[in-house]
């Protein structure tokens, strides 16, 4: 039998921690825009100007992946998807 660990990069405990950390960051980065709509008269020049800056474009982009990440792992965990590994050979 397998005995799988934390520093297991593909083990159900590491997979709960991925999926709740992307959660975190996605909850952050969704206040962080939220706050934005709150605070500020919305145009498109304030919006470019919002986005404009590399650390907020590298931001979004790390929300997307993680995003993906995050919808990944749930759709495997929900749909218990297993590669077969007798066909692999």
């Amino acid at each position: 039998m397998k005995k799988v660990t934390l520093k297991s990069p593909f083990g159900g405990m590491t997979h709960w921690l991925y999926q709740r950390f992307t959660a975190l960051f996605m909850i952050a980065y969704l206040v962080i825009i939220l706050f934005y709509f709150i605070s500020y008269t919305f145009t498109y020049e304030s919006w470019v100007n919002f986005m404009s800056p590399l650390w907020m474009r590298l931001v979004t982009s790390i929300f997307f992946v993680f995003m993906i990440i995050h919808a990944w792992i749930g759709a495997v965990s929900y749909t218990h998807l297993t590669l077969p590994t007798s066909d692999l050979v």
